[in-house]
């Protein structure tokens, strides 16, 4: 993993504390915006790490999953051709038997 991006996001972690003790404004309605911004920001921050760092390391996932389901039917045509190859032969000697 790159050492950039924890770094990254150690160093915006560490500063919400600080910009949270910013000086307010003196507009009631600017005050409670920055108020709602400042409170919710975290957390969509905080879910889109989460989210980014979900995709990122379920697509490897998927590719290996997907790979295996595709080997899974390929056998399990093989097996069905064989298994019918199997009932045709066995009508064949039961016609040849009568």
């Amino acid at each position: 993993m790159n050492i950039k991006h924890p770094a990254i996001v150690a160093g915006t972690l560490l500063l919400l504390p600080v910009l949270a003790h910013a000086e307010p404004a003196s507009d009631a309605l600017s005050s409670t915006l920055q108020n709602l911004f400042w409170g919710s920001f975290p957390f969509v921050t905080l879910g889109l790490m989460f989210y980014w760092f979900l995709r990122k390391w379920q697509n490897p996932r998927v590719k290996k999953y997907d790979e295996h389901m595709a080997r899974t039917v390929q056998h399990m045509e093989h097996v069905e051709q064989s298994l019918d190859r199997i009932a045709y032969l066995l009508e064949e000697q039961d016609k040849r038997g009568r």
